[in-house]
């Protein structure tokens, strides 16, 4: 299991620059920690997950990342850190690399841009490994809408034709 830890996203009520949010965030960082602690020997546990497209526009939430993927380095040395980008966009993930070293592993979620992926990384300046945690046909945010309002589904045999041409174009061949 790549066990997640839940942090609150920007854009849900958390702003990782703004002093006022300082206990929230301490508490945040002591929860992670108790979470860390009771689950680190299971046999199950694979990796971390630290956050799930947390930054949503703040980079200053790879600090807190960083302090939670160190706390986990020096108590569960056996399994790796990792962070779940949405998309690959190279400056988040420079934000990553600079600002939260102890992160092992990218965990990139992508959709319409998936073929993106790898050119972002390099052109980052990457150079631990990464991984597609999310992917798949258009995802609901991207398509088209009735009157702005209700996202037009795509038909099945349309997505599993996206599947598989995303799958052989940016899986396989990468």
């Amino acid at each position: 299991v790549a066990i997640g830890i839940f942090l609150i996203q920007q854009d849900r009520g958390m702003d990782y620059s703004n002093p006022a949010y300082r206990r929230r965030i301490a508490d945040q960082l002591e929860e992670a920690k108790e979470y860390v602690l009771r689950y680190k020997d299971h046999p199950a546990v694979i990796a971390w997950i630290i956050g799930n497209e947390v930054d949503r526009g703040n980079a200053d939430v790879w600090y807190h990342v960083n302090e939670i993927a160190k706390f986990i380095k020096d108590n569960d040395p056996y399994h790796p850190t990792m962070v779940a980008l949405a998309n690959s966009d190279p400056v988040r993930i420079q934000y990553v690399r600079d600002r939260a070293p102890y992160v092992d592993i990218l965990g990139i979620q992508s959709y319409r841009q998936i073929g993106n992926i790898h050119g972002n990384v390099l052109e980052a300046g990457w150079e631990g490994p990464y991984m597609i945690t999310e992917w798949g046909p258009d995802g609901s945010f991207q398509a088209h809408k009735v009157n702005d309002f209700a996202p037009i589904e795509q038909p099945s045999h349309d997505k599993a034709n996206l599947y598989y041409q995303r799958y052989q174009d940016y899986i396989v061949s990468e």
